[in-house]
C-alpha cells in the first residue's frame, strides 16, 4: 500500500461527512470492490480523497487509483481543493461560504499557476490589452454568487479559523450545524484580541449570542451590535447577492441530480424500481418549486392590494 502524507491544513479544508454519510461511502466502496474516484496527491500529500483513503487503510484489499497533481505551491493546491469541493458536493450554506472564503484567500496568496489553473484566466480590457480578471469577481462568477458574497465569505472563513485557534473543534461544529450563530458574528471574531476570542466562542457554544456580541462590542469598539453587521467597506446584501444565492442553490440541486441520475447510478435507473423511485422524488421536487412560485404570487397579490 502507498504511504501518503495527511496534512491537517489540507484535510481541514474539506467538510467532514456525517457518521451516516461516511458509513454509506464505506458501504458503497465495499460493495463495488474498488474506489471509483482516484486519490489525488501533490508531493505525496493527499489533496483530495482523505475519507476514501481512511476507508482504504481499513480495507487494504480494496483496489484504488492515484492521480498525481502539479501545483506551484500549497496555496494553489488549496485553491484547487476548494473549487473541487464546491463543484461536486452537496454543501450547507456555511460550508459553501467557508470554501469560497478559503479559495479567495488561497488564490490571493499563490505565487503562480500551472496551465489550466483558474488563476491563469485572462480577459481583454477596454484598450484590448490582456488583463487579469479580478480574483473576487471571477470567483463570484464561478460560484454563481456575487462579489459581496465572496467578501462576506472570506470574512466568515477568517473569523471561523480564528475561533478554531481559540477553541479547537468549533469550526467543524459550526460548519456541521451543531453550533448555530449568525455568520456576521463569527466573522467579527477575527477583529478582536486573541485573549478575548475564547470567551466569545464559549458564549456561542451555549447559544448565548447576546453575550458574544457584548464581548465583541467591548473588545472591538468598531463593532456595531446589529442583527446584520454592515461595515463601511462591506457591500450591503442586494438584489445581485439574492440572485447569486438562489442561483447557487439551483446549481447545487441540478448538480446533485446529475451526479445520481446521470453519472453514478444509471444502473439503478435502468430498473423499473429505480425509475419509479426517481419519478416519485422528482414529483416531490416539482411540488416544492411550485410552492415557492405560489409564495411569490401571494406576495405579488398582497403588494397589489397594499398599493390600491
Amino acid at each position: 500500500m502507498d504511504h501518503f502524507i495527511i496534512d491537517p491544513e489540507f484535510r481541514d479544508k474539506i467538510p467532514a461527512p456525517s457518521a451516516e454519510e461516511f458509513s454509506k461511502l464505506e458501504e458503497n466502496i465495499l460493495s463495488d470492490g474498488e474506489v471509483r474516484e482516484p486519490i489525488v496527491v501533490w508531493n505525496e500529500t493527499i489533496v483530495d480523497g482523505h475519507h476514501r483513503w481512511k476507508i482504504i487503510q481499513a480495507h487494504p484489499e480494496i483496489k484504488y487509483k492515484v492521480k498525481q497533481m502539479d501545483f506551484p505551491d500549497k496555496w494553489a493546491a488549496i485553491a484547487w481543493m476548494c473549487r473541487n469541493q464546491l463543484g461536486r458536493r452537496n454543501l450547507t450554506d456555511r460550508q459553501k461560504a467557508y470554501l469560497i472564503g478559503k479559495q479567495y484567500e488561497a488564490e490571493r496568496m499563490t505565487e503562480g499557476a500551472p496551465a489550466g489553473n483558474q488563476n491563469a484566466k485572462k480577459q481583454l480590457d477596454q484598450n484590448g490589452q490582456v488583463d487579469s480578471l479580478p480574483t473576487r469577481k471571477r470567483i463570484a462568477i464561478e460560484t454563481g454568487t456575487s462579489e459581496g458574497h465572496v467578501q462576506r465569505s472570506t470574512e466568515f472563513s477568517s473569523g471561523l479559523d480564528a475561533a478554531e485557534v481559540a477553541s479547537p473543534g468549533i469550526r467543524e461544529s459550526v460548519l456541521s450545524g451543531e453550533v448555530k450563530a449568525p455568520k456576521n458574528l463569527i466573522s467579527e471574531i477575527r477583529n478582536i484580541p486573541e485573549e478575548r476570542r475564547a470567551e466569545v466562542v464559549e458564549a456561542i457554544k451555549h447559544g448565548d449570542t447576546d453575550t458574544a456580541k457584548a464581548i465583541i462590542h467591548c473588545a472591538s469598539p468598531a463593532y456595531e451590535e446589529q442583527d446584520e453587521v454592515q461595515e463601511e467597506d462591506r457591500p450591503a446584501y442586494n438584489i445581485e447577492d439574492f440572485r447569486g444565492d438562489l442561483t447557487a442553490a439551483v446549481k447545487t440541486f441540478e448538480f446533485a441530480l446529475r451526479q445520481h441520475m446521470v453519472l453514478a447510478h444509471m444502473d439503478i435507473l435502468k430498473t423499473e424500481d429505480g425509475r419509479e423511485t426517481a419519478e416519485a422524488v422528482l414529483k416531490k421536487a416539482q411540488e416544492i418549486i411550485k410552492r415557492y412560485f405560489l409564495h411569490i404570487e401571494s406576495i405579488k397579490r398582497g403588494g397589489s392590494r397594499r398599493g390600491t
